[in-house]
């Protein structure tokens, strides 16, 4: 449900969000494609989880690519305290 709620408090977004099927993917305004590698993260499960290995003694317990960038943060300050 976050992605969703992320997704409609975009500045630029209009009033219909559209998620492609698994494996389908959808052309970007300017044409592009990812055919073959990442996408525009679409709303499944399948491109919100990813698989995480911290030696943090709290990292997040189902992280998702929004949650990397804080840990790294994280683990970064706690070598220079």
């Amino acid at each position: 449900m976050w992605r969703i709620k992320s997704a409609l408090d975009l500045d630029r977004i209009g009033d219909i969000v559209v998620t492609p099927k698994l494996t389908h993917e959808f052309c970007d305004l300017a044409g592009g494609d990812h055919r073959g590698g990442g996408d525009h993260a679409s709303l499944h499960a399948q491109d919100s989880l990813i698989p995480f290995m911290s030696t943090l003694a709290d990292p997040p317990r189902r992280p998702t690519s929004v949650d990397l960038v804080p840990h790294i943060e994280n683990h970064f300050n706690s070598l220079t305290r």
